[in-house]
């Protein structure tokens, strides 16, 4: 079986069964298409640069998006660089709930919805706990956290407060006495 649409570019794959693959990168006009599946990989390299959240934005709800398919699906694999990064805005649309979100940080959470033991690395064979903690170390929390854990808000400039570092008090302390005073 020979394929109708022409082989005109390396991003343009068919099969002789038909369907095919189209690759583009975010930004890119992909007028003409239309898709059973979309797959987006890292729609943004700098997760920090709010230009280029927006961008990823638009560029998913103006082009990418309206060339899905009746029925068709959406997988993004991602790592969560900010809060208002691609996935963010989704999760914050009006639709969200029908999306299905996964996150696997490189670290298993406590009551985490697969049953992984919390507290080991997901990963073990590509990346121990003591390879985390040396990845933490050289990238910095921000970086790592964002990478690694799926966690966003850190990673866009919060500070961590752990609630062990306050200790528990029953009544204020006494403020100390001002020379002034």
């Amino acid at each position: 079986q020979t394929c109708a649409l022409p082989i005109w570019a390396v991003g343009r794959w068919h099969v002789g069964q038909g369907g095919g693959l189209v690759a583009a990168g975010v930004g890119s006009q992909i007028t003409g298409v239309g898709a059973s599946c979309l797959l987006i990989d890292d729609p943004c390299n700098d997760g920090l640069s709010q230009t280029e959240l927006d961008a990823a934005w638009e560029w998913y709800c103006q082009i990418a998006f309206p060339r899905l398919n009746s029925q068709g699906r959406v997988l993004i694999v991602s790592a969560r660089l900010s809060e208002t990064d691609l996935i963010g805005r989704i999760k914050e649309s009006p639709d969200a709930d029908s999306y299905t979100f996964i996150t696997l940080p490189a670290i298993n959470e406590p009551d985490n919805t697969y049953g992984l033991p919390p507290g080991e690395a997901l990963w073990p064979e590509k990346f121990d706990e003591k390879a985390l903690a040396e990845r933490r170390e050289a990238m910095g929390l921000t970086a790592y956290t964002s990478q690694y854990l799926q966690t966003p808000s850190i990673a866009t400039g919060g500070k961590i407060f752990r609630m062990e570092d306050f200790g528990n008090w029953k009544s204020l302390p006494t403020l100390p006495k001002r020379p002034y005073n």
